[in-house]
């Protein structure tokens, strides 16, 4: 028994060859004009809906972001200043970040006010100072280098500016004290320049220094530079420019 592999085909009119007759054909329309109409209306529809998937995942995208970001504030980065660290033949090379020994630090900018912000390294335990979360510090002092800071740095010296940026530094930043790029000083005194541009000029070990950092506290809570108002910060009877 043998199979035939040459099938002819029968249309629907009982005709070898041929298709049965559609509408097109009896109006004498090319059927291949309604065939491409057809594939044309699919395409314009795809695109339709691959632009509405688009839309609509930007969307949850967006809301996905709004969710994560806090009611009336942006990412720290924002207010980061860079900070000139070195000097070479081709001018001063500057950095979001520098570092202090082991200490990463950064410049925030809050209101008018040019405030230095470190990452506690833990070698010396504090109470209340978590390591590797961020702290305002209220400049350096100039002769030593010493970090202008008091116990009551674990509070953000009670301001909620401070306390604001400083966990704004936590979530946008973070940890960042095994991060071998960040840029070690040249000298303390370019960066202690840059970092105490809008502090007073004080040492933690002057008499009333402590004082004088809390006050500078407030003022930076009031909008105000301490060092553009030093009457405010510590009176008339202060000796300390």
């Amino acid at each position: 028994m043998s199979i035939n592999n040459n099938i002819t085909p029968i249309a629907l009119n009982g005709t070898p060859g041929e298709h049965a007759p559609t509408e097109s054909d009896k109006s004498g329309e090319d059927p291949r004009a309604a065939m491409m109409e057809q594939i044309t209306s699919t395409n314009t529809n795809n695109t339709d809906f691959a632009r509405n998937l688009e839309e609509r995942k930007t969307s949850i995208a967006s809301s996905a972001v709004s969710a994560l970001t806090p009611v009336g504030g942006n990412s720290i980065y924002a207010q980061l200043e860079s900070i000139p660290y070195k000097k070479t033949s081709e001018g001063i090379l500057t950095s979001t970040f520098v570092r202090l020994s082991d200490r990463p630090m950064a410049a925030v900018r809050i209101g008018p006010v040019r405030v230095p912000f470190y990452i506690s390294s833990g070698q010396v335990a504090k109470a209340g100072i978590t390591p590797g979360k961020w702290y305002p510090i209220l400049g350096l002092g100039d002769k030593t280098g010493w970090l202008n800071k008091t116990d009551n740095m674990a509070f953000y010296y009670n301001s909620p500016k401070l306390r604001e940026a400083a966990e704004r530094l936590d979530r946008d930043v973070g940890d960042i004290r095994d991060d071998e790029t960040i840029p070690a000083f040249e000298t303390k005194k370019r960066v202690a320049d840059f970092l105490n541009k809008d502090m007073l000029q004080i040492e933690p070990t002057d008499e009333g220094g402590a004082a004088h950092i809390e006050a500078m506290a407030q003022l930076i809570e009031d909008g105000v530079a301490p060092n553009a108002n030093h009457g405010a910060c510590c009176g008339s009877a202060c000796v300390i420019l």
